[in-house]
């Protein structure tokens, strides 16, 4: 049991290490994520085409130095007493810095193979949902997530499941989408199966976080992915059970 708790916590310093070679520059996005998913023991993803480059905006033109500013007056003084001087100003007021809103918490008494995948789930960035209304921001993304983010975007407009009149009766909703998940999909995914367990009829609030995480997809889709993660995170799972099988429900209801 020492041995798998070594491996684990081994693969969480890594993807530690990972985090912060991308976070200085020294490895890009794309081989931060082939390598998480490596460790994660995640399917390698096909290989993607690059967005084309964009267009290289003109040259800044150097601003023009500002004239030197006169040298301050020295304060008024009081004439009515030579030893008396005008006080100085106050200090203009310290910003407050703005607190950032503290990050879910992993669940309670997590073992710490759990943490590990989970603090890795959310080292991966979500592309923000209304994506599509800056193209720029929407070309960085491959062609098959850009699809999906498409589907996405045109389900949230729509406000309603497919088969359903939407608010707006010129509406049709959108069908379902139907495709491979994305790496950040994935990312959500195992998130939510950490958190909330399995998305099945027996596992109702789970059920419900994943149709509303992933709405744009067929429900079928979504509860039969969770077989994308039996090769590897099912590992530490077990693991974290003593090395017996259980049941891939990820927490007991």
């Amino acid at each position: 049991m020492a041995e798998v708790r070594d491996e684990e916590s081994e693969r969480a310093k890594e993807l530690r290490e990972l985090k912060t070679l991308r976070d200085d520059g020294v490895i890009d996005e794309s081989l931060f994520m082939e390598k998480s998913r490596q460790l994660l023991g995640l399917p390698a993803l096909p290989a993607k085409r690059e967005a084309p480059p964009a267009a290289t905006p003109p040259p800044k033109k150097k601003a023009t130095p500002a004239a030197t500013p006169q040298p301050a007056q020295p304060a008024s003084i009081d004439l009515t007493n030579d030893n008396e001087a005008a006080p100085p100003p106050p200090p203009p007021p310290v910003a407050q810095p703005v607190a950032a809103p503290p990050a879910a918490a992993p669940p309670a008494a997590a073992p710490p193979a759990i943490a590990a995948l989970l603090t890795a789930a959310r080292a991966i960035a979500q592309p923000p949902r209304g994506i599509t209304a800056n193209p720029a921001a929407l070309a960085r993304f491959p062609a098959h997530d850009r699809r999906v983010l498409e589907a996405r975007d045109l389900h949230d407009a729509v406000d309603a499941t497919f088969g359903q009149d939407s608010d707006d009766d010129n509406e049709e909703p959108p069908p379902p989408f139907r495709g491979s998940f994305t790496d950040w999909e994935d990312a959500k995914y195992l998130e939510l199966l950490i958190i909330h367990g399995q998305p099945k009829n027996e596992n109702p609030p789970a059920m419900r976080k994943f149709l509303e995480e992933f709405c744009y997809r067929a429900e079928k889709s979504v509860t039969a992915h969770v077989n994308a993660f039996n090769i590897g995170a099912y590992k530490a799972w077990r693991a974290a059970n003593g090395g017996q099988w259980v049941r891939f429900a990820w927490v007991k209801n």
